[in-house]
């Protein structure tokens, strides 16, 4: 080969490197040519950011409360919202302003208890906060739905019982008709029947 022809040929292929999601030259076994199928396919790769994000959250039902109390520190979520973009872009500097981003429109502009949120009024005055001790986030927002189920329930079964009285003042004629027959069988022909209305 010609130095020219050297100068020319990137390095990986002299070497015979490989580059993710590529099949090298040099040690290309039918496991590595498999898996570069795999590895270079943004379609597979997509499937399976997909289902990272679905599954992502029975991960958090394996932790313990003091390993949940250290993700929910501010700087540990930051950081994995970096790792979430970084894992996306794998570029450090667009993961990192776009980081800045997030933090920024979640942290301060979208968020209603912050100063600077963009949609009226500071909600300070207007979130009504349900903080039982120790709870976190997650089971603060369980324990306000169970709340509202509950109330929703009860209203529910108020109908009901209102319904039920409703109906019980008024009985059934075909219940009426059934008891009135099954006196009639139990007293054959004697002459004392009692019906009743």
């Amino acid at each position: 080969m010609s130095l020219p022809g050297l100068i020319a040929q990137p390095l990986s292929k002299l070497i015979g490197a490989t580059q993710p999601g590529t099949i090298g030259t040099a040690a290309a076994g039918p496991l590595e040519a498999v898996l570069g199928v795999f590895n270079g396919n943004l379609y597979f790769v997509g499937i399976m950011m997909l289902i990272l994000n679905l599954g992502g959250r029975f991960i958090a039902m394996e932790i313990t409360k003091e390993q949940e109390q250290f993700f929910q520190h501010p700087w540990v979520r930051r950081f994995l919202i970096f790792v979430v973009i970084f894992v996306a872009t794998r570029n450090l500097i667009i993961s990192f302003w776009l980081t800045v981003i997030v933090v920024l429109a979640l942290g301060y502009l979208f968020n209603e208890n912050s100063e600077f949120y963009i949609n009226g009024k500071a909600g300070f005055q207007n979130v009504a906060e349900i903080k039982g001790p120790g709870m976190t986030p997650e089971e603060v927002e369980i324990f306000r739905r169970l709340n509202e189920k509950k109330l929703r329930y009860d209203q529910t079964a108020e109908q009901a019982k209102k319904e039920k009285e409703k109906k019980s003042k008024y009985a059934d004629p075909s219940l009426v008709y059934l008891a009135n027959m099954s006196l009639l069988n139990q007293s054959g022909t004697n002459g004392d029947l009692q019906f009743q209305v």
